[in-house]
């Protein structure tokens, strides 16, 4: 178990400059997006759902917040919601293990948000510039990937193999779950494991703290915070 504190918290920061200027996404006083110069003013949302035989599946966004839900199928149900050039101008779908868009005008599409169902065993890749994310329920001994720049994670009543998280501003949670191993790398922002239990932890903060909490201590020959 290793805990490094004191992290430069600008190398993590920087992630949030990385992953946004990468796609060239900026907002305006009218709600718009502007994405690579192009400016997307409507809303839309679609729904993807259906059997999902991979093992994993990689989400990719600018401003994305994400709040999946483990179930014990295989089935996926997904309600997205984007931002386009023109009304019924984009489509979403899976392609490869990601979740993919095009459009009719050749612009671009941003998605903003992400919520539904997921296989509880699937392994995921997420990258976003900015936005919360949320995972309930995922059980197996699949791998989690979060890179992001700006935004809490939650992980609630889980029970898996892997977590990896690089974030330049957010706390992260850990809530009633247990995970076998756990690189977590903050520039500001908290640590929190809550009535949880990782069994190997490697934790650095930049600026924040690393904190126990706990109904029940177990494992404690292992060590703890």
């Amino acid at each position: 178990m290793r805990h490094l504190h004191h992290l430069p918290s600008v190398v993590l920061i920087s992630l949030a400059m990385l992953i946004l200027t990468s796609c060239h996404i900026t907002f305006n006083s009218q709600n718009d997006t502007v994405m690579d110069g192009i400016r997307l003013k409507y809303d839309n949302a679609m729904s993807l759902s259906g059997k999902y035989d991979l093992p994993s599946l990689e989400i990719l966004g600018g401003t994305l917040s994400v709040s999946l839900k483990g179930r014990a199928d295989s089935d996926m149900s997904l309600a997205i919601k984007y931002k386009e050039y023109e009304p019924g101008d984009a489509t979403v779908y899976f392609s490869d293990g990601k979740i993919q868009t095009k459009s009719k005008s050749g612009k671009p599409v941003s998605i903003y948000n992400i919520t539904g169902d997921i296989p509880e065993h699937l392994g995921l890749n997420i990258k976003t510039g900015t936005g919360d994310i949320e995972l309930t329920g995922l059980k197996g001994l699949q791998k989690i990937t979060i890179k992001s720049g700006t935004g809490d994670l939650d992980v609630t009543g889980s029970n898996f193999g892997t977590l990896s998280v690089k974030t330049g501003t957010g706390s992260i949670t850990v809530r009633d779950s247990k995970i076998e191993a756990a690189s977590i790398k903050l520039g500001t922002g908290d640590i929190i494991l809550d009535n949880s239990f990782v069994n190997q932890q490697e934790f650095s903060t930049g600026t924040g703290k690393i904190i126990q909490k706990e109904a029940n201590p177990v494992h404690k020959d292992k060590g703890s915070i």
